[in-house]
């Protein structure tokens, strides 16, 4: 039965609330439940009241952040993570990438961060396919941010929103029309008249903003927002200057441990007043390669590229890096001269030959690595650790030549003493090639704007900048060559010259050092001991040399000298590269209550009872532990790796070594699969076998 309303007013109304209210009820809603986490709220938020198949729409992630707190932009910065949203879609819709509004710089403990601080939408355009069916649309978003003030606080929530699907075109939802409106105002404009170029500066990009033709407005100042982390320096300063025509460069400085070649520039330029009157877009977005930009060490000139990149050729020839090398080729030189004026010239062309013909190696390397899409700088060798260990291992035997603890004639650091002139051509061209090589880490007074405009240009071009920049560096000894009488200004052939050799040993240690240090720092601590471990060997090589190698042994005696010395330095160069290799099995620090439950849990386990100071224990390691074989068997069986870390005495691994009967290391205990599995011991020294045998 049901009860009729007519002639009752008061119970009409009634009627109509009630039937509002379950039709509200019955519809798909267009707001997400807000979630609330430390210090913000979140919610999905849609532009549209509806989604319209075929037609994109707008939905947005929208925080409101307590006062004070932040989140993070794209780029953080110096510290912090970027938010992130995963998106879980029906069939038939895809999603875009974050649109990210312009971020503020926020400075805390001498930090300065990229974010945004009270509320935030994050936009992201959807695009649903023109079959879309269904009534409604069901978008889920699971979201992870990071919010700070003075301490950090991690959040995460899974968000969800449905949609109605209509065939009428959406009509937007007044609710959020203002803050979608804000949130595009601070997106970053990509068609505008403006045009950008940029250049590399001394440290630094520069950016140089073009103005459309007409444009009157004079910017007072811009920021730039850049996309990349690694790179710039966040608390350095930008310095924005003005010229004529309303034109204007922004100087943005590079992070000082950045090493690499910087090829191109994106981010997003945020100007004030505005770039065309404060109703048109702040900000917008930079996407462009270096060009040449005329500053402080460059010119917009090619024949001043060209002459600015010779200076800075000859210029290498002083730098710490290429000092120790070419200084005993000055030596040479003093003994070539006195076999006269022909062979000083030609161990001169040769080694200018070299330096060439290097320049032009490495410069064809990189150009042709760059033009399949690969990032690389100048100097790009020497992000290789096993290349910079077989370097250092070069540098170590040229000083111990010097120093006179073995003799090689027409080595890499001399022309041949008394042998006859062109046997010691090789020579010359491998210490060109040489000097060349340890080179390229330098980046001496007016290198960094020939080289920034060389790798910008066309190959013709670039390889001009190269062999001007070779020409530069070899000009100097083939001036000394071309007039032996400069040479004549030196003293003559003598005892010096043994002290003056003696001496350069020292600079060549030094460059060992230096290269250590960027060995360690591509590496560990640990693989620099290994390293000087290896050099240790190299030193016994180059001794036995010397030794059984000299002139004076018969003839067997060279030969196995020089065969043994083969082995030991290719065995000192192998070393530090075979025994630093990564470690492949996650271990987990040992304590007797993990491997109670381990064992309780039937697990198998294998502990590492170790020490820094152990030199067996790291050999076995080496030898043992750090193949990709054994890592795969322990993953495919499950065993469970322990290291028992004995370099300071700790009481646990004390007693538990007594535990086993043993009061030192190395120790290996493998525990097989079973609660009740009794412990194996494994042999010392360890072998790879050994392991495979007990495990399997």
């Amino acid at each position: 039965m049901v009860a009729s309303t007519c002639g009752n007013p008061r119970g009409a109304g009634r009627a109509a609330l009630v039937a509002l209210a379950l039709a509200a009820l019955a519809a798909p809603s267009l707001r997400a439940e807000e979630v609330r986490r430390d210090h913000a709220t979140v919610e999905l938020v849609a532009e549209d009241q509806s989604v319209q198949p075929g037609q994109p729409f707008t939905v947005g992630v929208r925080f409101v952040l307590e006062e004070h707190w932040h989140i993070y932009w794209r780029n953080p910065g110096d510290s912090g993570l970027p938010t992130t949203v995963s998106w879980t879609l029906p069939a038939g819709l895809t999603a875009g990438d974050i649109s990210w509004p312009f971020p503020q710089r926020i400075t805390a403990n001498d930090l300065v961060t990229y974010g945004h601080e009270g509320e935030v939408l994050l936009l992201t355009d959807f695009r649903p396919d023109a079959k879309l069916g269904g009534e409604s649309v069901t978008l889920r978003a699971s979201v992870e941010w990071l919010v700070c003030k003075e301490e950090c606080v991690p959040g995460d929530a899974e968000l969800t929103l449905t949609l109605p699907v209509r065939a009428a075109l959406p009509q937007p939802d007044a609710k959020w029309r203002d803050a979608f409106r804000a949130a595009r105002a601070r997106l970053p404009a990509r068609d505008t008249p403006w045009t950008f170029k940029a250049g590399a500066g001394e440290k630094a990009i520069i950016i140089e903003g073009q103005p459309p033709e007409g444009f009157k407005q004079d910017l007072r100042r811009a920021a730039f927002f850049p996309y990349e982390r690694e790179r710039f320096s966040y608390g350095g300063e930008q310095v924005f200057t003005r010229a004529a025509g309303g034109a204007w460069r922004l100087t943005v400085p590079l992070d000082a441990n950045f090493k690499g070649q910087v090829e191109a520039v994106r981010g997003v330029l945020v100007a004030d007043p505005g770039w065309n009157g404060p109703d048109s877009a702040r900000a917008v977005e930079v996407d462009t390669s270096l060009t040449l930009l005329a500053a402080k060490e460059e010119t917009d000139s090619l024949w001043m590229v060209l002459l600015t990149a010779f200076l800075g050729g000859i210029l290498l020839n002083v730098m710490p890096c290429v000092l120790p090398v070419v200084a005993p080729k000055v030596i040479g030189f003093v003994k070539a001269a006195g076999e006269g004026h022909g062979a000083a010239f030609l161990h001169g062309a040769v080694f200018s030959a070299g330096v060439l013909v290097s320049f032009w190696a490495l410069a064809g390397t990189l150009l042709i690595v760059q033009s399949a899409g690969e990032s690389l700088g100048w100097g790009f060798q020497f992000q290789s650790p096993a290349f910079v260990a077989a370097m250092a291992a070069l540098m170590f035997l040229i000083g111990l030549s010097l120093f006179g603890v073995f003799e090689v004639g027409g080595s890499l650091v001399g022309v041949g003493g008394q042998r006859a002139p062109s046997r010691g051509l090789t020579a010359s061209f491998l210490n060109g090639a040489l000097a060349t090589v340890v080179a390229t880490p330098c980046t001496g007074p007016f290198l960094s704007a020939a080289l920034g405009f060389a790798l910008a240009q066309p190959p013709v071009a670039a390889m001009l900048v190269f062999t001007a920049l070779g020409a530069g560096m070899a000009s100097p000894y083939l001036l000394l060559a071309a007039w032996p009488a400069l040479l004549r200004r030196v003293p003559r052939p003598g005892a010096w010259m043994v002290t003056l050799k003696q001496a350069m040993g020292f600079l060549m240690m030094a460059t060992v050092v230096w290269l250590l240090n960027v060995y360690v720092t591509q590496t560990d601590a640990a693989s620099g001991t290994y390293l000087l471990g290896g050099l240790v060997v190299v030193g016994a090589g180059a001794w036995t040399l010397g030794k059984w190698g000299a002139a004076d042994r018969s003839a067997r005696s060279r030969w196995l000298a020089r065969g043994f010395a083969v082995l030991l330095v290719a065995a000192g160069v192998a070393a530090p590269v075979w025994m630093g290799a990564p470690d492949l099995i996650p271990w987990e620090p040992f304590s007797p209550k993990r491997l109670a439950e381990l064992r309780a849990a039937g697990q198998p386990v294998f502990i590492d009872f170790t020490a820094e100071w152990c030199l067996t224990c790291k050999l076995n390691e080496a030898v043992a532990l750090r193949g990709a074989t054994v890592a795969r068997e322990f993953e495919r069986r499950g065993v469970v790796a322990l290291k028992a870390d004995w370099t300071k005495w700790d009481r646990v691994v004390t007693a538990a070594l007594k535990g086993y009967g043993r009061s030192s290391v190395p120790l290996y205990v493998f525990y097989p699969r079973g609660e009740g599995a009794q412990p194996v011991f494994l042999p010392n020294p360890l072998t790879p076998g050994a392991v495979l045998d007990n495990i399997k």
